[in-house]
């Protein structure tokens, strides 16, 4: 659906960042939020049978962890600059802020890991509600993204098997990041094998094309791969498994009675515009770089 990821609007200065499913989680929690709310009409049937006070909280916590993981993405951005206006480190070099970048970088990647974790499990909060009172009466599991997988992949996948197909077919970002048939996962190397993070950088042979590279090193010679290269790859994966996930519960919210969302298409998923550029495009995947050109 191409409803994840950046848009550049003819250059890389200025354009937009689309994240489809939580812009329509978005519009159902704020207008059809708690009755009483400043602004918001009393709520028709429909959102009064699907959603309740769990599903506005996680909506609202599902935002909170995007924004606050856009701007971990950009400061982390910030600090690969300053490396690369320091780079190689000489004479004219301020030391102090090339000090500051190497110490403040692993803050930032670990923010990046964990606010990935916090979302995947706020997906699992919210997409119970999306099948209305069916969804509510069933033991669906709302307390991981893992339990979430299991419940739609193994203990019933005859409930909705096209969503068991989606995520069967989009799991390995989440095993990348949380752990499971490929490895430990990012995640558990910080939080329960005690890594740490090694840094280092690189450019190409004309000094170009500068780059951060990051492992982290845990207990029992565990390693991970470039941790960089490996968050954007869990954000691609993601982002895919978002479209997929959007496409399939948008045609179950429309022929359950529930609204129109998303009528303008991936236009409708835009939730923020930049120009000048943008510090967060680099960990989103590239939708398209000019008018009417799709990304490779």
């Amino acid at each position: 659906m191409n409803c994840h990821g950046v848009v550049f609007d003819g250059s890389d200065q200025q354009g937009s960042v689309r994240f489809g499913f939580l812009k329509c989680l978005r519009t159902l929690a704020d207008y059809y939020g708690p009755v009483g709310a400043p602004g918001v009409p009393a709520r028709p049937i429909w959102p009064a049978l699907w959603l309740d006070a769990g599903f506005f909280h996680a909506v609202r916590k599902y935002e909170d962890t995007f924004l606050k993981f856009n701007r971990a993405a950009s400061h982390l951005d910030r600090c690969v600059d300053t490396l690369k206006r320091n780079h190689p480190l000489g004479e004219s070099a301020n030391v102090l802020e090339v000090i500051s970048a190497v110490d403040d970088a692993p803050l930032y990647l670990d923010l990046l890991i964990l606010y990935l974790r916090v979302q995947a499990d706020c997906i699992a909060r919210v997409v119970p509600n999306l099948y209305g009172q069916e969804g509510r009466r069933r033991d669906i599991a709302r307390g991981s993204f893992r339990g979430h997988a299991r419940w739609f992949r193994g203990r019933v996948p005859e409930f909705d098997s096209t969503y068991a197909e989606i995520l069967s077919g989009n799991l390995g970002w989440f095993q990348t990041l949380a752990g499971g048939t490929h490895g430990e996962g990012l995640r558990n190397l910080v939080v329960h094998r005690s890594g740490v993070y090694q840094l280092a950088q690189s450019t190409d042979t004309d000094g170009g094309d500068f780059r951060l590279h990051a492992a982290i090193v845990a207990e029992g010679a565990a390693m991970s791969g470039d941790v960089v290269l490996e968050i954007q790859s869990i954000v691609n994966g993601y982002c895919a498994y978002l479209d997929a996930t959007l496409a399939h519960f948008l045609e179950i919210i429309t022929k359950r009675g529930g609204p129109q969302l998303m009528e303008r298409g991936p236009d409708d998923s835009e939730v923020y515009r930049f120009e000048g550029g943008t510090s967060t495009e680099w960990v989103y995947p590239v939708i398209t770089r000019a008018v009417g050109e799709s990304a490779a």
